[in-house]
């Protein structure tokens, strides 16, 4: 251990090398026993070769799912279009006949409305319980609601004339060709952007020959479309040609009006998503914060109340030392001057107006439809009155098995359809399960569905030769090579994030029945529509991650656990992606200058498992003791990690763990951020314990989700323990209990109420807002419950409190060492029980005013806390009358 002692001497012998960070003296030469073997070399390479790339087993398990999703997508579109056109061709037949047929045709018209109508029900609802009561999320702005009440009448026009009459007026295979026209529109406002926005050359071709197909495919299906009454057997009744062309027009423009991406777009972007400073007020919950938090400036003192005066310490030559003060005063502020300075005023966005501005458009829609179903039907086709709609209620016994079929078929399909293109999109396989299922395949399956359905004669059809008409085949060819070439080629190319939710992913997260594959592919977001969308490497190149850890008097084992994660995200870095620092918080490492033998123990674990050599590293004199840093070098990048060690002197400042928290939370923002100007909602902390074991996938788990939503303050993984015994089999088993049903729950209808430190980023700007809170010292006995019983608990009360949300992300995982033995088991419950309790007992208490401060926490969630604080406190005592109970019966 003399390589590496640290003392006065060492320092100031060698404070000119070391000094200087970043040089790197001559390696000593080792014998050959101190030597990695040959396999321990080839192991260590190959690690690193492949530390990027993912097992063979995940890559064949997200290859199953992927081709899983694209055959469900596929199948579940075209149950939802095949049911809608087959009951609408039935209806219109069964209208120019009598007796049985037109009783189906009357009860088909109350089946349709239902199944074209539900979809929009469905969203109004979801829009209600989603967003109605959210206070931060706006209502839309009056330009807003008009243009959406305008757009919503315009597309139900749309919808009604496809679903209710163009079937009608024509065959199946015809209407499959005319519902693909709805993109002319959407194609043409792409091309002319192209050249306008000059957007590439790529761009400008992929558009342009887009363009051509489009109009050269639904030219050709008008054709098909205008001809078809004078193929035998195909009668479309007393309808004008006129009337009818006017018809198929009108539906084609309004619905490809109404979904332009563009226009879509606007409507959302109408004075909804305004920036604004944190010094103004979204509704009156600000104000009432600032009342109940108070506005202070965190000065808090970390030193102990040990206090010398008088006592002065010379500064050495051979020290770089963070503070230009000679004397060291045991109430040490680590940002005394910064500190002073008027706080940092952030942008925050507002929450986007998206799911309020769906409940209005869905009702809109959902009465339009059902006003316009009624009217079109009784216009259009020959013998039917409005008078079939009140008939068909009674009709219901006259249809037939095919007929439910179809029915459930549609609405199932539509339903479960829009669900399975939403986890597509949101676990990143939108490429081969959401794309190319519905540009390249959806509409040529139906197409020949229905000509298959033809030859066996489930519609009625007599004549079949329109399927292989070469008009209409090349129609068929042309629109679907202009759909790939126009929307396929945004949606390939745009790769959002993970685990997005629905109003990120979609403009507005409803779906329709009648058009479904139109409307995933049109109200999908992408980066060349999206002007708020920015690239998740270059985002994430400006993220800076800061790995906190506390350390006490751990093992060399556990020592060597955590050592090694951190080695794997060293590794891990690449050029152009997130950065990242790792600091080590030790506890009782030194005494003036002298460390204690766990220092010695930590920085020799570090030369085996880092590759460090602790003669040459940065030795710096801080006003709480020593710091230790490297710069560890990341191989075949111009990048480097900071691994930094803090050496607490306890008699300078305070100790124990909420301490250290503090300490480490004070110096990311008011050191790090500063002196690196990095934004707080762009900089993380990765709290972990000293005997933690993770991984790189499980830290992206973590940040995707701190990513996607500027809401969310915190994220806890799943924890799994680590040790061997009985006890440790039974904490096995509460630790899943306590991740998969609580922590999933609070997920669900609030938010989750700790996020333990042991693994778990938090946002830097959340932090700001409560520091000052958590930094207070213990005066009363309750307070000692909850701030230095279990300070994790209290510090994500504090972040409920102030507005945050928390989140669970099971995706991610960690392991750490458990209690093996009854003692220390029971000195930790003894600690984690009073916490949680005293805790809960707090939210319930202080509930008015977590309820003005955070949207996000309702009043199910407080009947969960309240029932589960009930529950937890009869426990024991209920066990007790259950087993006297058992006893008094013998």
């Amino acid at each position: 251990m003399a390589s590496i002692e640290v003392s006065t001497t060492s320092l100031a012998s060698t404070a000119t090398t070391m000094g200087t960070e970043g040089k790197k003296a001559p390696r000593k030469n080792k014998l050959v026993i101190e030597a990695d073997s040959k396999i321990k070399r080839e192991l260590n390479r190959k690690d690193l070769k492949y530390s990027h790339r993912p097992s063979v087993v995940v890559v064949i398990i997200k290859w199953f799912s992927t081709v899983l999703l694209f055959l469900l997508l596929l199948a579940f579109v075209n149950f939802s279009k095949v049911g809608s056109i087959s009951l609408s061709h039935i209806m219109s037949r069964g209208v120019f006949e009598t007796g049985t047929a037109q009783q189906r045709a009357q009860g088909i018209l109350v089946l349709l409305q239902i199944a074209t109508i539900v979809p929009h029900v469905f969203s109004f609802l979801r829009g209600i319980l989603t967003g109605a009561l959210r206070k931060d999320i706006p209502w839309p702005s009056r330009r807003s609601l008009i243009g959406g009440v305008v757009l919503s009448v315009v597309e139900s026009v749309g919808t009604t004339l496809f679903v209710f009459c163009v079937p009608g007026l024509t065959g199946p295979g015809t209407t499959v060709l005319l519902m693909s026209g709805v993109f002319v529109l959407p194609v043409l406002y792409n091309a002319l952007h192209s050249w306008m926005a000059d957007r590439g050359r790529t761009a400008k071709f992929f558009f342009t020959v887009a363009l051509a197909f489009e109009l050269a495919g639904l030219g050709l299906a008008g054709y098909t479309f205008a001809n078809h009454n004078k193929i035998p057997d195909q009668d479309v009744g007393t309808v004008e040609d006129s009337t009818r062309f006017g018809v198929m027009v009108t539906a084609v423009l309004c619905l490809s009006v109404a979904w332009i991406p563009a226009i879509q777009r606007r409507l959302l972007n109408t004075g909804s998503d305004a920036d604004v400073t944190s010094e103004q007020t979204l509704d009156d919950s600000d104000a009432f914060a600032r009342e109940i938090m108070g506005e202070r400036t965190f000065v808090k003192s970390l030193a102990s109340s040990r206090e010398t005066t008088g006592h002065s310490e010379p500064s050495s030559s051979g020290y770089q030392s963070i503070s230009n003060s000679n004397p060291m005063r045991a109430s040490v502020r680590l940002n005394n001057v910064i500190a002073s300075q008027p706080a940092q005023k952030p942008t925050r966005k507002l929450a986007p107006s998206t799911w309020k501005l769906t409940i209005v458009m869905s009702a809109v829609k959902a009465v339009c439809i059902f006003g316009f179903s009624i009217l079109f039907y009784a216009w259009m086709l020959p013998n039917a009155s409005a008078d079939d709609w009140v008939k068909g209620w009674g009709q219901m016994s006259q249809l037939t098995k095919t007929d439910w079929v179809m029915f459930v078929g549609n609405i199932g399909g539509t339903f479960f359809g829009y669900f399975t293109a939403y986890i597509a999109c949101t676990t990143r396989m939108q490429r081969f399960g959401f794309s190319v299922p519905l540009t390249l395949f959806s509409t040529p399956l139906s197409y020949v569905t229905f000509y298959a359905m033809c030859a066996r004669g489930d519609l009625g059809e007599a004549n079949c030769t329109m399927y292989g008409d070469a008009f209409s085949v090349s129609a068929l060819v042309l629109l679907v090579v202009a759909q790939t070439l126009s929307n396929g080629y945004l949606l390939f190319r745009s790769q959002f994030l993970a685990m997005l939710k629905e109003d990120q992913l979609f403009w507005t997260p409803m779906y329709t029945s009648g058009l479904l594959e139109q409307w995933l592919i049109l109200s999908k977001k992408t980066e060349y529509h999206d002007e708020q969308h920015e690239d998740p490497v270059l985002k994430a190149s400006r993220t800076k991650v800061i790995i906190c850890t506390t350390m006490y008097r751990e093992a060399d084992y556990e020592m060597r656990q955590l050592l090694q994660s951190i080695n794997g995200i060293h590794r891990a870095q690449t050029d152009g992606v997130r950065k990242f620092e790792s600091h080590i918080f030790f506890d009782g490492a030194v005494k003036d200058v002298n460390p204690t033998d766990f220092v010695l123990q930590l920085i020799s674990l570090a030369e085996e498992e880092l590759g460090v050599t602790a003669t040459f590293c940065t030795r710096t004199r801080t006003p709480y003791g020593l710091s230790v840093s490297w710069n560890l070098n990341t191989p075949h990048t111009n990048s480097n990690m900071v691994f930094k060690i803090h050496l607490k002197d306890n008699i300078k400042v305070k100790n124990k763990k909420r301490w250290s928290q503090v300490m480490y939370m004070s110096y990311v923002l008011d050191f790090i951020l500063k002196q690196e100007k990095c934004s707080e909602e762009e900089c993380f902390i990765l709290t972990t314990d000293a005997d933690v074991r993770f991984n790189v996938n499980s830290v992206e788990a973590l940040l995707d989700l701190m990513t996607r939503d500027p809401s969310v303050g915190a994220v806890c993984a799943r924890t799994h323990p680590l040790g061997s015994g009985p006890l440790v089999w039974y904490q096995v088993f509460e630790y899943a209990i306590g991740h998969w049903f609580q922590k999933a729950a609070e997920h669900v209808i609030g938010s989750v109420l700790c996020s333990p430190g042991c693994f778990s980023v938090y946002r830097c700007s959340a932090i700001r807002d409560i520091l000052p809170e958590y930094a207070t010292n213990v005066e009363h006995a309750f307070d000692f419950l909850t701030k230095d019983m279990g300070e994790d608990r209290w510090f994500c009360t504090l972040m409920v409190q102030s507005g945050w949300r928390i989140e669970y992300c099971a995706a991610a995982e960690n392991s750490t060492h458990c209690p093996e033995d009854f003692d220390e088991f029971f000195k930790q419950r003894r600690r984690w029980v009073a916490s949680t309790l005293a805790n809960l007992m707090l939210l319930v208490k202080e509930w008015s005013t977590i309820s003005r401060l955070n949207p996000r926490v309702s009043a199910v969630f407080l009947l969960y806390q309240a029932v589960l604080l009930f529950a937890t406190l009869i426990g024991p005592s209920s066990i007790i009358l259950v087993v006297t109970g058992n006893n008094t019966r013998k």
